[in-house]
Parts: C-alpha cells; sequence; structure tokens
C-alpha cells in the first residue's frame, strides 16, 4: 500500500512489522517449509501419511505461502521505491534468507534444512534494482551527481 504522508510513528511501526515478516519467511526457508526455488515447500511432498486430503491442504499451503511472499515482496519494493531506508535494509535480509539452488550442484551433501550450495535470488535481485532506479531518492541523487559534474566541468572550462 502505498500512502501519503505518513508519520514517523506509522513508518517505524511499518518496519517493525516488515522485518517481522522477513523473519518468519527466513524461517520457513530454513525449515524446509518454503522454498523459493519452485515457490513451494521442499519437505511437504516427503512424510505424513500420504493421503489425498493432506496433499490437498499441503497444495493450498504452498499456494498460500507463494502468494503471501509475494504480496510481502512487493509491498517491500513499493516502500523502496518511496525512498525508504528500513525498507531497503529489511529486503537485503530477504535477499540473505531466500537462497535459491545452484543449478548442477548436488543436494546430497547438504545436511537437511540448510541450503549450503544457495545463492542470491536473481529474481528477488533484479526486482530490487528496478525498484532502486524506480526510487526517487535514487533520481535525486542522479540529478544532484549530474549537477555536481556539469558544475566541475563548466568551472574547469572557465579556466
Amino acid at each position: 500500500k502505498k500512502r501519503g504522508g505518513s508519520s514517523a510513528s506509522a513508518d517505524r511501526d511499518d518496519a517493525l512489522r516488515l522485518d517481522k515478516l522477513r523473519k518468519i519467511f527466513g524461517r520457513l526457508i530454513e525449515q524446509g517449509e518454503f522454498d523459493l526455488n519452485s515457490g513451494s515447500s521442499t519437505r511437504s511432498s516427503s512424510g505424513g501419511d500420504g493421503g489425498d486430503g493432506n496433499n490437498g491442504a499441503r497444495s493450498q499451503w504452498k499456494s498460500w505461502l507463494t502468494t503471501q511472499h509475494e504480496t510481502f515482496v512487493a509491498h517491500l519494493i513499493d516502500a523502496v521505491v518511496d525512498g525508504k531506508t528500513t525498507a531497503l535494509r529489511t529486503y537485503c535480509g530477504v535477499l540473505a534468507s531466500s537462497p535459491v539452488d545452484i543449478i548442477g550442484l548436488s543436494s546430497n551433501n547438504q545436511k537437511e534444512g540448510a541450503n549450503n550450495n544457495g545463492m542470491i535470488s536473481e529474481r528477488l535481485l533484479n526486482k530490487l534494482i528496478e525498484a532502486c532506479v524506480k526510487s526517487r531518492r535514487c533520481l535525486d541523487m542522479n540529478a544532484a551527481n549530474n549537477t555536481d559534474s556539469n558544475n566541475n566541468n563548466n568551472n574547469n572550462n572557465n579556466n
């Protein structure tokens, strides 16, 4: 959600809420309940009684988690575009706690629940880069740098 003229207290509350969600998703990923590689759980396909009702519930859980994660990321991206540094820090935490598999590496050497062969999600990193480019703060910094550059060039030309 985008809001105009939000107070510092509301921004702080929003940042705390987003960081709490980051920790929850990070814990789910660490425990193998949520997997960014497929947008689903890795452990849910193994174990359990294997009944059709259980698989339907697991499928709904996977779908719900994926939808909630996408909503969470979209909210962070909106906040980054709005120039909120807390959202940028939280998003960096999301990148760090959301590894994806490196294609071609065997997962047999991994401990259960740990992603030792993970790397940063290219999809999440691209979203962050796009948000930074769209950010007003980024554009303001670029404008300031261009103005400073032009002033330096004009001063050099006058000498």
